[in-house]
């Protein structure tokens, strides 16, 4: 709630494991990938999200300046 972030879930307790997709246009603003976030992983997400124009990505890196902060990277 306190990000201001919406999870919405489809769940069929019968189904087979499959799921619907809900079409919901700029859904996903921006992506925060965490401090320990292998690179491989970040590729992987960021060509899956590809087809998103509107989305930016950041990666959380050690803040240099103070001991024990993170801040965000643009990348």
């Amino acid at each position: 709630k306190y990000e201001n972030e919406v999870r919405l879930l489809n769940v069929n307790v019968k189904g087979k494991g499959e799921h619907e997709n809900i079409p919901i246009p700029n859904a996903v603003e921006a992506i925060y990938f965490g401090v320990n976030c292998s690179d491989d992983d970040i590729k992987m997400i960021k060509n899956v999200m590809s087809n998103k124009t509107n989305v930016t990505f950041y990666r959380m890196v050690k803040d240099d300046k103070c001991f024990g902060k993170i801040k965000d990277v643009c990348i």
